[in-house]
């Protein structure tokens, strides 16, 4: 687990030093991430709210099940993205297998996913209920 966690932050960290060095060159500019949510979860929720307008763009997922269980990251409004829900990664139910104090990550310094919809939420859904932890960079735009 120390590892794992270890390996998180260096990421992070990694993500970090990439995304201002793209801003001191001006390299990628507008298409930077500059927001963060922090995941903490139980039970699927709902962890970046759309705004009129906007997508939502991601740069960095990093997430962590105490937990044998699946999980997905959908887009749609209401309860958990019920509402209009659509696949942002994995399936519309929770759907990607990850193993007990395992994972996935996906870090880029700029967007490589977006929502479909602009205003739709972003939810991380999972099939137990062991703690889901981690953190998705984004940023909000048209």
């Amino acid at each position: 687990m120390k590892r794992l966690f270890s390996w998180l932050i260096l990421s992070l960290l990694l993500h970090a030093a990439v995304a201002s060095a793209q801003i001191a060159g001006g390299g990628l500019g507008g298409r930077l991430c500059t927001s963060k949510a922090a995941v903490n979860q139980t039970a699927s929720a709902t962890v970046i709210t759309g705004s009129s307008g906007n997508k939502i763009y991601i740069c960095a997922v990093v997430l962590v099940s105490a937990t044998a269980q699946n999980i997905s990251i959908v887009e749609g409004t209401g309860t958990n993205c019920a509402t209009g829900i659509a696949a942002v990664i994995g399936g519309t139910t929770a759907s990607i297998a990850v193993a007990q104090e395992g994972g996935f990550s996906a870090i880029a310094p700029f967007a490589w996913i977006i929502t479909a919809t602009a205003a739709n939420n972003l939810c991380v859904l999972q099939s137990g209920t062991g703690n889901i932890s981690g953190v998705i960079t984004y940023r909000s735009a048209p």
